[in-house]
């Protein structure tokens, strides 16, 4: 048994977490199935789940969850069957560990955990959470490249002004894309309307 225990979230709807996080980045065996010396089992024991994907699957695509609310209560139905009744689980601190769109809910997620906790039905160690580089407000995450580039050093003063050109003249593209193109209000009423299925299925039309 590790110090700790990392539960990770996978990057993206019908994207296997065990399939890119474990073989491709953080796994004991690489995609051909040669040992990784780096593998993150080095410190810590690993967990992870998929949803929706390969043998993880419900009956009734009604039950599929529909918020990040129910994310994080299914969430947390699972750890309590991982550990009430595990002692030896219950000694390592639990990390839940996101990248990209995962990201989205795994704060919520925790603040599920903590709650349960707290009221005394689930018995963990909660360590805290991990976000790297998560995918949760698109727009503001790509027009704030320039600042933290220039930052950390990566971009000189004649490249942030380069960059914010660039944002400045991204941004007007689409704001005059979204303004000309009815597909783009299409999708907006459809969301809004709480119809998620037509709303993708018209955004492949966009594509």
């Amino acid at each position: 048994m590790n110090l700790f225990l990392c539960l990770f979230l996978e990057k993206k709807g019908r994207v296997s977490g065990v399939g890119i996080r474990n073989f491709q980045e953080v796994g004991p065996l690489d995609t051909s199935l040669n040992s990784r010396n780096s593998t993150w089992l080095q410190k810590s024991d690993l967990l992870f789940v998929v949803i929706g994907t390969g043998y993880s699957f419900v009956e009734d695509t009604k039950l599929f969850v529909k918020n990040d609310l129910e994310v994080a209560d299914d969430f947390t139905t699972l750890l309590k069957k991982l550990f009430n009744g595990d002692e030896t689980l219950q000694k390592s601190p639990l990390f839940i560990v996101a990248e990209s769109y995962g990201g989205k809910f795994d704060v919520t997620f925790a603040l599920s955990a903590l709650k349960a906790i707290e009221a005394g039905k689930l018995k963990l160690k909660f360590g805290g959470v991990a976000l790297g580089d998560s995918w949760i407000s698109p727009a503001n995450f790509v027009f704030s490249w320039g600042h933290f580039l220039k930052d950390v050093s990566r971009l000189d003063d004649n490249g942030f002004k380069q960059s914010q050109r660039l944002e400045k003249l991204f941004w007007y593209l689409i704001k005059n894309l979204i303004s000309q193109n009815s597909l783009f209000e299409k999708i907006r009423q459809l969301i809004q309307e709480g119809q998620y299925k037509e709303a993708t299925n018209s955004r492949g039309e966009l594509e």
